[in-house]
């Protein structure tokens, strides 16, 4: 017995004549067709018979999705504990955002991640986390290089450290409007530590192209897509240039992405992001290409002051579309 059994079949003239009537004549197109913020029109009813056209997205792999969270408390040896608490609770991963403005000044730490001056300090971080059976995602932001040097050296005697050590001087760039040292030597950074991890640690990655901070300055959705391939783009150049090939630079690159609250187009960004870097790669020379993984991750802006219960359903729906 199925659900479907009790309703009949409608084709899609039916359906129209049914839907002009209940709008009393007005058009349907105007009434119910909604545009993005690309100008890219959702039509009223989808079907099976408009998927037919689409390009199919590149499979995930067999690693399937995991939940990664990250700690609130800015220093060290509290947020340790609050990495712990997630992922005994069932978490898969866990998301270190470090505090990336202490270079700046002496009393900016803890504003936006977990202050982490020194190779102690993550130590400390990481003192009760078994890193051979977790992922780890980092956002160590402008402290990218010495950040990445601290966490090798840490898990040297950890067998299939996975995740990535989350560098992207670019996003930083847009984020602070400064780094500690020039884009050039930011690059050339990125593609050292790409280097070090090359055949070493096939399961850890040098960067996440992230969206993040472009979705909150108000980037559409296209606009989203087309920084993080253009992104993705510069770093495996420079990588290139430190004697990686175009397949070995992309093996370093995941991305990360703004997931909001509209269900299916956080869906449809997704796949996208998915075709478009296949495209991308094939372009470079590279087929049969081992899909880059996709981290989502719910956006800042989508949330609100007023009425803070209506956070739950826009952090659900936009969960629910990651």
């Amino acid at each position: 017995m199925t659900i479907s059994s009790d309703f009949p079949i409608v084709d899609r003239a039916s359906w129209l004549v049914a839907a002009k009537k209940a709008l009393k004549g007005a058009s349907v197109d105007q009434a119910l067709v909604s545009l993005t913020l690309d100008d890219i029109a959702i039509p009223a009813l989808a079907t099976a018979e408009d998927l037919t056209s689409l390009p199919r997205p590149a499979a995930s792999g067999n690693a399937g999705w995991l939940v990664a969270q990250s700690p609130t408390h800015p220093m060290a040896l509290e947020a340790s504990g609050e990495i712990l608490g997630d992922l005994e609770g069932g978490a898969g991963a866990f998301r270190l955002p470090v505090d990336n403005r202490s270079w700046q000044s002496e009393n900016s730490f803890g504003m936006k991640g977990v202050f982490l001056p020194d190779y102690k300090a993550l130590e400390d971080v990481l003192q009760s986390i078994h890193l051979d059976y977790v992922t780890s995602q980092l956002s160590p932001g402008a402290a990218f290089y010495p950040f990445s040097a601290w966490f090798l050296a840490y898990g040297a005697g950890v067998e299939g450290l996975k995740g990535s050590l989350g560098a992207d001087p670019l996003a930083t760039l847009a984020l602070e409007g400064a780094l500690p040292t020039s884009i050039d030597d930011g690059l050339g950074q990125l593609a050292r530590i790409a280097n070090h991890l090359d055949g070493d640690y096939p399961e850890l990655r040098a960067c996440q192209i992230s969206s993040l901070v472009y979705h909150g300055a108000g980037a559409s959705e296209a606009q989203e897509l087309a920084i993080l391939l253009a992104t993705a783009l510069e770093y495996m150049r420079a990588m290139e240039k430190s004697g990686l090939k175009p397949v070995e630079a992309a093996a370093q690159i995941n991305f990360a992405l703004a997931a909001g609250p509209d269900l299916f187009l956080g869906m449809a960004k997704i796949r996208a992001l998915r075709i478009l870097w296949s495209h991308l790669l094939r372009e470079s020379g590279i087929h049969n290409p081992n899909p880059a993984p996709v981290h989502a991750e719910v956006a800042p802006r989508i949330y609100t002051r007023q009425d803070v219960w209506n956070n739950l359903l826009r952090a659900t729906t936009a969960a629910m579309g990651a």
